[in-house]
């Protein structure tokens, strides 16, 4: 259920419909079952046999907003099985003995060059998760932080609510309006 292949799909069957993309993307990049909704009923109200066709391939299988909180990649496509198959696709045709040994070659080689790699990095973080810290540190300004008792909070953010259980890392979405001064 690899979000990029669903898409590849829908855009196959539907190749004269230009907004299939961002809509499509904003269903499989929901963070929260809230974002989920709103991504599902504006695919709805684009095209309802769009819509038809991608519920058909269940897309809670590859939307963030289902994965579990044990998850620790926030990617919605399996780019690991394509790489997999990628590397090993010329030991492939060999026989089994040789095949394996190739493989594990090729494994040798990739564990060295990363670990050559990591050597020299200096940073606390990947270049990738820096970036994706430094953005999210952008947003925080607009967020207002209530702390509470045993890991319970509340954020607020643009007139929505998300408490917070950091205890059994969960969140819950709570919509409402609030004055400036809250």
């Amino acid at each position: 259920m690899c979000a990029r292949h669903i898409y590849g799909n829908l855009r196959s069957k539907f190749p004269g419909k230009s907004r299939i993309k961002p809509l499509f993307w904003a269903v499989a990049e929901s963070y929260n079952k809230a974002d989920y909704d709103i991504a599902i009923e504006a695919v709805k109200r684009y095209d309802i046999a769009v819509f038809e066709a991608m519920m058909a391939k269940n897309p809670k299988n590859c939307s963030r907003a289902f994965f579990k909180t044990t998850s620790t990649c926030e990617d919605v496509h399996n780019n690991f099985s394509e790489s997999y198959n990628s590397a090993i696709n010329k030991a492939r045709s060999l026989p089994l003995v040789e095949m394996l040994e190739t493989v594990r070659r090729q494994c040798m080689f990739r564990i060295d060059a990363r670990k050559a790699k990591s050597i020299k990095h200096r940073g606390k973080y990947s270049l990738k998760v820096a970036e994706m810290i430094a953005e999210e540190e952008k947003e925080l300004k607009s967020c207002q932080l209530i702390p509470g008792a045993n890991g319970l909070f509340e954020v607020n953010e643009k007139g929505c609510s998300y408490a917070l259980n950091l205890t059994v890392m969960t969140a819950l979405f709570f919509f409402f309006f609030f004055a400036s001064n809250y």
